[in-house]
């Protein structure tokens, strides 16, 4: 449930969130537009080239009254579950021991958080009186795309329609994806002194944190951020490949897993998961939870807060589908996984990234083994080891975001390439050193330009391809 964590929080991006609420659905929508909002539900409609079927209700509350409005009533399950998901990610080195993951969510909530759909009321709140603040504009264009989705998609059924942690994070990704990508096109019609106020707003820093109880973890920060950040990228790419009409079809027919997120190609060629059996506990293991998936998504940003994005990358992108189980030893929390890859070779690449990931750990806080396709991981909190910086998280994300944009520089250059060669090529790519180097450098030499070509030549008959040009 690691991905139920990271991405259950109501709405940490600056933007807002869709939330569901379990107070019962409203008995009746209004019969017209909030006038305040009117323009924007218009924009909404154009840029998504849908129409609502009815207005929703809008209410604006200033800070106290949204605040309290935000708030989601926690139960001892909920407080339960929340310490057992901060130990799973404890024991995979990302927070600390005493981490209050609940503590977390709320002051990111409460201090990050513009707004709100909620998807039981079908209403949706807004934090201030006025739309004059170019954020809380952009915010209310962010959650009346997710109510047209609610109307279009129903949450409902996509809530449903998730069979594990991995498909409930493609979900979330996509919903919050699009709406980002409309909120964005909606800040690019703005003057740019409104637009200057808009990215300053991203351009906040926090100060250092130990991930300890009450503080909020930069890998916290991360996580709860990247199905805003990824899910714009997937739905970016859907846009530059098929259109409005391939994100729809998106949301028709969801991808079944977090892969899809991070690889679009493997969503666009129908690839499916193959999760194996869950791992088994041994005498004196207390189980901690019931059994779910780490995901590519997690597994990739655990392995980079260690070692080089690229590193972390290429292990990662073998992976066909995991289970684990939390569990303690000796009142220690700690993780079994068993992680299926598409072939030995891949399954050697993450085995050899997990062990140079563990470094410095003590012998028995991680272990890994492999065999055939698949790697079994063990990994116990430490309750010294040194947590991610966030810098180092930055890296790992901006690797992600350089996937991408090469993705799609390759595309647009060669309309010859399969997808699965255009994977093949990116991949090469953005992991190796020279072309790393030289692919973002604003005005490559005659000599640069003519290595880079060498190489990409190169990297182009590793996938067996002849380089074009």
């Amino acid at each position: 449930m690691l991905h139920a964590v990271v991405v259950g929080g109501v709405g940490v991006a600056p933007a807002g969130a869709e939330r569901a609420s379990a107070v019962p659905a409203a008995a009746e929508n209004p019969a017209r537009w909030d006038p305040r909002v009117r323009e924007l539900v218009r924009f909404v409609e154009r840029e998504r080239k849908l129409s609502f079927d009815h207005p929703i209700d809008v209410e604006f509350l200033d800070d106290p009254e949204f605040v309290d409005a935000l708030a989601v009533e926690e139960t001892a399950q909920d407080r339960k579950l929340d310490r057992l998901y901060a130990g799973d990610l404890h024991a995979l080195g990302l927070v600390g021991p005493e981490f209050d993951l609940r503590s977390a969510v709320d002051e990111l909530d409460a201090t990050g958080v513009f707004g709100f759909y909620d998807d039981e009321q079908e209403s949706m709140t807004v934090r201030g009186q006025d739309l004059d603040d170019v954020v809380v504009r952009a915010t209310v264009v962010h959650e009346l795309t997710h109510a047209l989705q609610d109307q279009t998609f129903d949450f409902r059924a996509l809530r449903r329609s998730a069979k594990s942690s991995g498909a409930d994070f493609a979900r979330t990704a996509l919903i919050e994806g699009d709406a980002t990508w409309v909120e964005e096109a909606y800040v690019a019609t703005l003057p740019v002194r409104e637009q200057d106020e808009y990215e300053a707003l991203f351009e906040l820093t926090t100060e250092p944190v130990d991930g300890s109880a009450g503080a909020t973890a930069p890998a916290i920060d991360l996580l709860l951020a990247t199905p805003y950040s990824l899910g714009y990228s997937f739905v970016a790419y859907l846009q530059f490949t098929g259109g409005t009409r391939a994100v729809n079809h998106a949301f028709r027919e969801p991808p079944p897993s977090d892969e899809h997120i991070v690889d679009p190609v493997s969503f666009l060629g129908d690839e499916r998961p193959d999760p194996p059996t869950k791992p088994t506990l041994a005498a004196g293991e207390v189980r901690r939870g019931g059994a779910d998936e780490i995901g590519v998504v997690l597994l990739y940003f655990v392995l980079a807060t260690r070692l080089d994005p690229r590193v972390a990358l290429a292990a990662s992108t073998g992976w066909k589908g995991d289970r684990y189980v939390g569990f303690t030893r000796d009142d220690v929390p700690c993780i079994r996984a068993v992680i299926r890859t598409d072939g030995a070779g891949e399954a050697r690449e993450l085995a050899d990234a997990l062990v140079d990931w563990a470094g410095s750990d003590p012998l028995d806080a991680v272990s890994v083994e492999r065999r055939g396709p698949t790697v079994r991981l063990d990994a116990c909190g430490v309750a010294d080891a040194a947590l991610p910086t966030e810098t180092a998280l930055l890296e790992a994300a901006d690797a992600l975001s350089t996937r991408f944009l090469v993705y799609e520089g390759i595309e647009d250059a060669s309309a010859t390439l399969t997808p699965t060669e255009v994977r093949c090529v990116t991949d090469l790519q953005i992991t190796d050193p020279v072309v790393r180097e030289l692919l973002f450098t604003p005005e490559l030499t005659p000599q640069e330009q003519r290595r880079l070509d060498r190489r990409g030549s190169d990297l182009a008959g590793r996938c067996g391809l002849v380089a074009e040009g």
